[in-house]
């Protein structure tokens, strides 16, 4: 073993582990039943205060229809455009002894009658319009919204709301760091029991013959759990040491198999065509890096020793004495190798452009040839050949037209 290896730091115990899934138990399944009580009794609270509202409403439209009644007999329409002005100042001096603010159905109605009475030759005043009223769905969007404000600000649905939400993070950072695949469904086990605790504490519900053998099924996995965790863990300490160094001797076997994969490689490595030198030796450093350290001289043989053949051909040609160091080798070789790919390269251009001309040349020789094989049996005078002056053909004359 390694002696500078630190030391693992000590599983928490079964207690604790314990005490991790009750406190996650209580936030997620305690406050559940007090949150259920909550939105019940805001929600009956809101219908008894819509209950009450109802007689005032009822009384609100009895008084505007009696508004409205006095509006009409203190403001007759008018019938000509000359007892328009009269009309006019009776109608100020009678608003004027009846100072009363008017309500909207009022005004609605008001504006209405006036319309009707006065026609194209009245116009109705701008306090006596109704008022747009609201789509149905902004007034939904309304009401949902300040339904939940008011509901968030009761402390009996909050409060179990917040520690509800916060379960999650108890969770994850209590028993969240162990495997998930067994501590969620043991939370989700705990939650179910205070749940049931939680409705017969809040609503005294009596709890069924089925409710009662779930939890002792419930309770009896997470006992099972408690039992194998122990025993595993006891194992797990009394474990002689004579099997680590049968894991240590796995490790090195392994280990070993990596070894001689990089070395494989390593031997047969060579450049490949048109790969850059800079990039083979990038290539060699990751494979030595495995092994003991050479010297540079060897390091820049190697190196020179798996290059391709005419790489190390121009090499040799023009050094007689190769460079010693790795670094001096590949900066050797990438000059090389530019120069001859610039080599290759304008080769291949020089071969493209000479098989363009042959091709070319090849196919002004073939019609030329053509033309003259066409020609031949053609009769010719002054170097041009005779065509019929009757349709203008040069297959035959005019004395042969059809």
């Amino acid at each position: 073993m390694d002696p500078d290896a630190s030391v693992p730091a000590a599983e928490p115990s079964v207690f604790n582990y314990v005490l991790s899934f009750l406190l996650v138990g209580v936030a997620w399944g305690f406050t559940t039943p007090f949150i259920r009580r909550a939105a019940a009794d805001f929600n009956a609270r809101q219908e008894a205060a819509q209950k009450s509202q109802a007689p005032q409403t009822q009384a609100q439209s009895a008084q505007s229809a009696t508004e409205e009644q006095e509006l009409q007999e203190s403001h007759p329409p008018t019938s000509t455009a000359e007892n328009g002005d009269e009309g006019e100042d009776e109608e100020e001096e009678e608003s004027g002894e009846e100072d009363q603010p008017l309500t909207s159905n009022a005004r609605s109605t008001t504006a209405a009658a006036a319309a009707a009475a006065g026609g194209d030759s009245t116009r109705v005043p701008a306090w006596m319009k109704p008022k747009p009223t609201s789509s149905w769905l902004t007034t939904k969007i309304v009401t949902v919204f300040w339904t939940v404000v008011n509901l968030l600000r009761t402390p009996a649905y909050s409060i179990p709301l917040v520690i509800n939400l916060t379960g999650s993070i108890w969770f994850f950072l209590l028993v969240g760091k162990h495997e998930l695949s067994l501590t969620v469904p043991l939370a989700n086990s705990s939650a179910f029991l205070f749940t049931v605790l939680g409705e017969w504490y809040v609503e005294r519900k009596v709890i069924a013959k089925e409710t009662w053998l779930g939890m002792a099924l419930v309770l009896g996995g997470i006992g099972l759990w408690i039992v194998f965790y122990r025993i595993n863990l006891q194992t797990a300490l009394e474990m002689p040491e004579e099997k680590c160094p049968e894991a240590e001797d796995s490790w090195s076997i392994d280990e070993q198999r990596r070894d001689i994969d990089v070395m494989v490689k390593l031997r047969y490595a060579r450049q490949r065509p048109y790969q850059d030198p800079r990039d083979f030796d990038i290539y060699l450093n990751k494979l030595e890096r495995r092994f003991p350290q050479r010297g540079e001289k060897e390091r820049a043989l190697v190196f020179f020793v798996k290059l391709a053949p005419e790489l190390r051909l121009k090499i040799q040609l023009h050094y007689i004495d190769l460079p010693d160091t790795r670094a001096q080798m590949v900066t050797v070789a990438t000059y090389y190798h530019s120069l001859l790919h610039m080599r290759e390269s304008r080769r291949e251009r020089e071969e493209s452009r000479n098989r363009y001309s042959k091709r070319t040349r090849r196919n002004a020789d073939s019609h030329m040839k053509n033309r003259r094989s066409r020609n031949r049996n053609r009769p010719v005078k002054h170097g041009h050949p005779l065509k019929c002056y009757n349709c203008g053909s040069e297959e035959h004359l005019a004395d042969r037209c059809i």
